[in-house]
């Protein structure tokens, strides 16, 4: 194919060349006759490749489709990163901070220089489907187990299927495939990765799915379609959570699976409110969510301890010390404090939400939105970061056990690996400090117009350049 731009990096030990076909290479000068570093594009036409100063990325265009990407060289397997905003003309070259922490790029058609922080807001992007898979035949990626070697996706929410994760090759089986053909959604796991559970929507059960392949076993008895359901950390109990009808009467039941020996134990809460989320403690305690309030519920007693009688929605996560716990209410994300059962309503809406978690040192809540927003919420200064990257919505949200990263799985399809935000957000400067940091990324400036409809107007000023490179 015809060759259409080459570029060398500051090191002068690199060289960069694309072609017609949108064929991506990069050789090392020492040794030329295999690339370092090849990459097809979904689209042709790749010019104006530029090499990040620590020749770490590279930045090219596509003129095909009018948007610049990034990779980074240390990550073949990745995907690229797409700097918004896409299918603009007349974008030209694109060049770094000395730093290589800034990519610039101006857009000739309007006079506007757009910056892209390439710092912290960014994220690792990694395909999980082959691309062989027509995108029809998956759902949501819902769940990533234990070991962080494998997923579950929901596919057309009747089946789940267990996938390698990052795998050269990835290798995908059926592990449930809904009896009636309804949904079949809502997966949990223990923490050893022995058996998942989920929700089923036509009947008054859950689905009990052991991984090491054998059939999926219901767990029922119920009248209505159970919404709690929950694994013990040892994977010896199953419980869920549902209403009947007895005696012409509505009741709520919680039911304990013992794995080992089949023994069903019963916990009556004593009111006939839908019971939202459970969740097993280290001790085999078991925390009830419903819109009766919040208990935690000793199993072998029958006895339960009230943290709360307003109506809680769900449960999402229980710190690994377990002094701290998310659940969600009508007054939106909240969060617990086990030992002194105190609740804190959090800085985060239920609206749109579609995932939260907490890291290992209760210092973040991790949520993911349905417009493919993700979210960090810091503990301490109450101050919210967004992280943008998913193009549709994020299914689920962790952190690396180590606490530095973030893993999120979104129904683009993508894993994402992200750094944990470090110092304080945009948004939370005082507004003197974010015009400043605002007006120092961008070359627009807004001009009072009392003759336009808005009241302003957009004007394109010089760019100074910067005496210092900008923390954003």
């Amino acid at each position: 194919n015809e060759l259409l731009s080459v570029a060398i990096d500051r090191s002068g030990k690199m060289i960069a060349s694309t072609d017609m076909s949108g064929e991506i290479r990069v050789w090392s000068l020492g040794d030329n006759e295999k690339p370092v570093f090849h990459h097809l594009h979904e689209s042709t036409h790749i010019v104006y490749p530029v090499f990040s100063p620590d020749g770490n990325k590279l930045i090219l265009k596509s003129a095909g489709h009018d948007h610049f990407f990034s990779y980074d060289l240390r990550r073949p397997g990745a995907e690229p990163m797409r700097f918004l905003p896409r299918s603009w003309d007349k974008w030209f070259f694109s060049s770094f901070s000395p730093d290589g922490s800034w990519m610039v790029a101006p857009q000739g058609s309007t006079a506007e220089v757009w910056f892209f922080s390439l710092t912290g807001r960014t994220s690792v992007v990694k395909k999980i489907f082959p691309s062989t898979l027509d995108e029809a035949e998956y759902d949501f990626p819902s769940l990533i187990l234990p070991g962080k070697k494998q997923f579950i996706a929901q596919r057309g929410f009747k089946e789940l299927w267990l996938w390698d994760l990052l795998s050269e090759d990835p290798q995908c089986r059926l592990l449930i495939r809904h009896p009636e053909q309804r949904a079949v959604f809502g997966p949990v796991c223990d923490p050893s990765g022995r058996f998942v559970m989920a929700r089923d929507s036509a009947s008054g059960r859950a689905w009990l799915i052991p991984m090491d392949g054998r059939e999926p076993r219901p767990l029922g008895g119920f009248d209505f379609p159970p919404n709690g359901i929950a694994l013990s950390q040892d994977a010896r109990l199953a419980a869920v959570g549902g209403r009947l009808v007895r005696d012409s009467e509505r009741m709520s039941l919680i039911r304990l699976w013992d794995l080992e020996t089949d023994e069903v134990t019963e916990i009556d809460p004593g009111h006939d409110h839908i019971i939202h989320g459970l969740e097993f403690m280290a001790d085999g305690r078991l925390i009830a969510a419903s819109d009766g309030g919040l208990r935690i519920w000793n199993p072998e007693s029958g006895e339960c301890e009230v943290l709360s009688t307003t109506a809680h929605l769900d449960l999402g996560h229980l710190s690994p010390d377990e002094r701290f716990l998310l659940a969600a209410s009508p007054a939106g994300v909240t969060l617990w404090n086990l030992e002194m059962k105190k609740e804190r309503v959090l800085l985060l809406a239920l609206d749109g939400l579609t995932c939260a978690s907490l890291t290992p040192d209760a210092g973040f809540v991790l949520a993911g939105r349905e417009d493919g927003e993700l979210l960090a919420l810091d503990l301490k200064s109450n101050e919210l970061h967004h992280l943008l990257g998913h193009e549709g919505a994020v299914t689920f949200v962790e952190a690396t056990p180590d606490g530095t990263g973030i893993l999120s799985l979104g129904a683009d399809g993508t894993l994402r690996e992200w750094a944990m935000p470090q110092g304080r957000p945009l948004t939370s400067l005082p507004l003197d400090q974010l015009l400043e940091t605002l007006h120092a990324q961008t070359n627009m400036r807004i001009v009072t117009d009392v003759e336009t409809e808005e009241g302003y107007r957009i004007e394109y000023d010089r760019f100074p350049g910067w005496e210092t490179v900008p923390e954003w």
